[in-house]
């Protein structure tokens, strides 16, 4: 059994709760913070909320900005997968693909005139063989083919010279036998081809072989 106090006055609560008073025979009610959890003051709940809104809106704009970047730099490495061949060498192979097209390159010869045109330095001509190795119709175009020379500048074909020329579709399990005619500064050394299935594909690289050996 628990002893009781003697002289009245402030003492522990028996029941553990802060203090309680005792009168001399009986105590009195609870101390009115005995229990109770302490507020926080009005300003003090105002100034953490308002620090907590600008973490959040803080961290809300980063996300939104990294989102944004990380987009814009894979919009952009898919636009330069798009747009750039596959390789930066020519390899000296028999054949190079780019998507449904099989391009080969059957000679190489030069020329000061080509189809009834004459070239400001020479011709370049290049007799290509191109097969739709896919499963439907694809159209071949001339001006997608580029030459390129030993410093990597690239060469557009020459379109008056190359008209007549075969172009256009071209049925699945088909192939064509054309000539692209370059012109370019005498004595130009060339290394290779891009060839494109169409104006928008990565591009497969080609050697181009003149006087039996490739130049590159």
């Amino acid at each position: 059994m628990t002893s009781q106090p003697g002289a009245p006055g402030w003492y522990p609560d028996p029941s553990g709760r802060g203090q309680r008073y005792w009168d001399g025979n009986t105590w009195g009610p609870p101390s009115p913070d005995a229990g109770t959890p302490k507020k926080l003051p009005r300003k003090l709940w105002i100034g953490i909320a308002v620090v907590f809104g600008i973490f959040l809106i803080a961290a809300i704009s980063d996300d939104g900005s990294s989102n944004k970047s990380a987009s814009t730099s894979s919009s952009s490495s898919a636009a330069a997968a798009l747009s750039a061949p596959s390789s930066t060498s020519f390899p000296a192979a028999s054949a190079a693909r780019d998507g449904q097209f099989e391009f080969r390159v059957l000679g190489v010869d030069r020329a000061k005139s080509f189809g009834g045109e004459t070239a400001k330095g020479e011709f370049v001509v290049v007799t290509l063989h191109v097969e739709n190795t896919g499963s439907d119709a694809r159209s071949f175009y001339g001006g997608n083919q580029k030459l390129v020379d030993t410093a990597g500048r690239q060469y557009a074909a020459d379109g008056p010279a190359m008209f007549g020329e075969t172009s256009g579709d071209i049925n699945p399990g088909f192939s064509i036998e054309t000539h692209m005619a370059y012109d370019v500064v005498p004595g130009t050394a060339v290394q290779g081809l891009i060839c494109h299935d169409s104006m928008f594909s990565g591009g497969a690289r080609l050697a181009v072989v003149e006087g039996g050996y490739a130049t590159n």
